[in-house]
């Protein structure tokens, strides 16, 4: 990522979630955290927009997944699954996101 003349990388974790980013030199420039259903719990240094499985996360709190926008705050998609093979076409994970 470049921000004010600058390249910043991403650091991510299993689920390439972005867990934070680093400076050229190797110094941390952002801390990244989430719950389970990727609701933030830690969010301070430099502002990006990808984060909870490297989805874009829009000015209104939601991340957009694919075709669909997802609620961290609910645990669920706000459309239904486009494909039409799920159970529950608004669940995200089959409403367990931890395996």
């Amino acid at each position: 990522m470049r921000s004010g003349g600058g390249s910043q990388y991403y650091l991510t974790d299993a689920q390439n979630s972005v867990i934070g980013l680093i400076d050229t030199s190797g110094k941390r420039t952002a801390t990244y955290a989430y719950g389970p259903y990727g609701e933030p719990r830690t969010n301070s240094g430099t502002q990006q927009p990808f984060r909870y499985t490297s989805a874009y996360l829009d000015p209104t709190g939601l991340y957009k997944m694919g075709a669909r926008y997802y609620d961290p705050n609910l645990g669920r998609f706000t459309q239904p699954d486009p494909s039409g093979q799920e159970e529950n076409s608004y669940l995200y994970a089959a409403g367990d996101p931890i395996p």
